[in-house]
């Protein structure tokens, strides 16, 4: 640390993974470092570690009183917390000193089993940090934020994701009038529905042409939607779906009847997995479109394919078998006690001090009937929500909670062993075992 850069603003707050990511369920252990030049009374340090998720978007709404034309901005907004955990290192209801000197105070919080993936996205976010915050004898503060990231992991061996996959496809043409209308049939079939960053998932491609035309090429493709939910007032945004890999074959002459096998590799990245999040909905589909000879329409089916973190039928580490594993927390994924009861943690704010007076903005929403969360849904559950959308917010919300209690600092190079935080201690089933979120889904397909 520069002699320039004295004072507790100038601190860091270390942690024990060195890339700041962390699994649900796993514990923080970091320590503050700071270093002053001379003596400094304060009543507290804190730490608060905190997991919430935003949402926020504008749209332009047009009103008609007594024929008069107007248009206004309509602010959604919503809001959840997953957990806010805050720890008193050092001092209490009276004056501390500490002695001038380098210093670094440990700490630690566990994060809850049930937090969602972190997410950054244009309309809405799921963030996690860890703030230390100085609070001097006149009530000012000061204070040091480090943001974290929370992969929540998925594990993919459970009975929906291993079931296979498969899209018919069945469709009779004819070359004019006076020809006899034959019929096309194709099946595309892959081994489960649940697939991981860097995969090689096999295809099996059944082909039985009788038909006078050609399939020139099947297009398949694995593609992201995403849904972002408001409380206040209740609606929701769905933006285009993404591209998250595709590739093409063919093309399938007439008169074919054969087997085809084909291998699509899944690119590298980090799965989300926001089963839990309430206001923001990702899923996954694989899509197959195929394109035949002609002024004839494409066929499109799709299935939903859940990406997740352990493989099907692994029994290796995650850090072996991860692509980016150089990205992932060097702990073993944590395993919850399943002996103990599971207490929800999740609390909805108390809205009508968050936003302005309406209808109560954390009504549940209505339940799709699904089996799965945000990350495997069925399509087509909702409704689409058209709107004319203008620059996204961001709404920064801070609920603090704090305790007290009084220390002597010794001089120097100070060690603190701070007591072990409140934490949520009854985490929830295994992720294979987790409770479906009462919230609608992942997104709906794309109408054609």
């Amino acid at each position: 640390m520069d002699s320039d850069n004295l004072g507790f603003q100038y601190g860091t707050i270390t942690l024990d993974e060195p890339n700041a990511v962390y699994y649900s369920g796993q514990t923080i252990k970091g320590n503050v470092n700071f270093k002053i030049h001379n003596s400094l009374s304060f009543l507290s340090l804190n730490v608060i570690c905190k997991g919430e998720a935003n949402v926020q978007w504008t749209e332009q709404e047009v009103e008609i009183y007594s024929g008069v034309r107007r248009t206004r901005d309509v602010n959604y907004v919503g809001h959840e917390e997953y957990f806010n955990i805050s720890q008193c290192l050092v001092g209490g209801n009276d004056v501390s000193m500490l002695q001038p000197g380098t210093h670094s105070f440990p700490f630690q919080c566990q994060i809850p089993f049930n937090c969602p993936s972190s997410f950054n996205g244009d309309k809405g976010e799921v963030t996690y940090k860890v703030k230390a915050y100085l609070v001097h004898q006149s009530g000012t503060e000061e204070e040091i934020v480090k943001e974290i990231e929370v992969i929540a992991p998925l594990d993919l061996n459970t009975e929906e994701t291993k079931r296979p996959i498969e899209l018919e496809f069945e469709e009779v043409y004819s070359c004019n009038l006076a020809c006899a209308a034959r019929p096309l049939r194709l099946s595309v079939r892959a081994p489960h529905a649940g697939a991981c960053p860097g995969e090689r998932v096999p295809l099996v491609v059944r082909a039985l042409n009788a038909a006078s035309v050609e399939v020139s090429q099947i297009h398949f493709q694995i593609v992201r939607r995403m849904r972002y939910l408001s409380q206040q007032p209740m609606s929701a945004v769905v933006p285009p779906e993404e591209i998250i890999a595709s590739f093409v074959k063919g093309p399938i002459l007439s008169k074919t009847d054969r087997e085809y096998n084909f291998e699509f590799v899944i690119p590298s990245f980090i799965a989300l997995n926001l089963d839990n999040c309430g206001i923001i909905d990702v899923g996954y589909y694989f899509k197959a479109i195929v394109s035949v000879s002609g002024c004839n329409d494409d066929l499109c089916e799709e299935a939903e394919i859940c990406m997740g973190l352990v493989p099907v039928d692994s029994n290796l580490d995650v850090k072996e078998t991860h692509p980016m594993a150089d990205r992932l927390p060097n702990a073993p994924i944590p395993k919850p006690n399943i002996n103990q009861s599971y207490n929800e943690t999740f609390a909805a704010p108390n809205m009508q001090n968050l936003y302005p007076p309406g209808p109560a903005p954390n009504y549940p929403y209505p339940n799709n009937g699904s089996k799965h969360g945000s990350k495997s849904n069925l399509a087509g559950s909702f409704e689409y929500f058209e709107s004319n959308i203008s620059s996204p917010g961001n709404q920064n919300l801070s609920i603090r909670m704090s305790s007290f209690k009084q220390t002597t600092i010794p001089l120097g190079f100070t060690q603190f062993q701070s007591p072990s935080p409140s934490v949520p201690q009854s985490p929830p089933p295994p992720y294979s075992m987790q409770r479906v979120s009462p919230t609608p889904s992942a997104p709906p397909a794309t109408p054609s």
